[in-house]
């Protein structure tokens, strides 16, 4: 499979979870884009040196969760967020799902500090009766 641009709208979703701390649920994963800057997992400031070290991302620090989002990123995992979206709706009311395995919220286009308010909109849409 051919990787695609980054900058396209991709997410994962996963129908039955083989991770063991979410269990067999359904989940849902989005690329390493959607994590804001200011995020305090992301970096954080050594208090002894006053420089930029690696902060505590769950996702960067596992094994298989990192494998997960380098491939997201690269395109090679993953699927339209419409089509994710659409697989979402489409489970029975009160499944259990995790959203945001890896990654956050999608940024607005304009305005990357913001989120991008007709795709939480469309999300809760998805996700309603979950």
């Amino acid at each position: 499979m051919s990787p695609r641009p980054i900058a396209q709208l991709i997410a994962q979703f996963v129908r039955h979870s083989g991770n063991t701390k979410t269990g067999p649920i359904a989940t849902v994963s989005y690329p390493r884009i959607t994590c804001p800057p200011s995020c305090p997992l992301r970096v954080v400031i050594n208090p002894e040196t006053g420089e930029e070290e690696p902060g505590p991302c769950y996702v960067e620090a596992g094994f298989y969760t990192r494998i997960n989002w380098d491939q997201l990123d690269a395109g090679t995992r993953g699927q339209p967020l419409q089509d994710v979206y659409r697989e979402v709706k489409r489970l029975p009311r009160g499944t259990p799902i995790r959203d945001k395995v890896a990654g956050d919220e999608w940024p607005n286009a304009r305005n990357p500090k913001l989120i991008d308010k007709s795709l939480i909109l469309e999300k809760a849409r998805a996700f309603k009766g979950k």
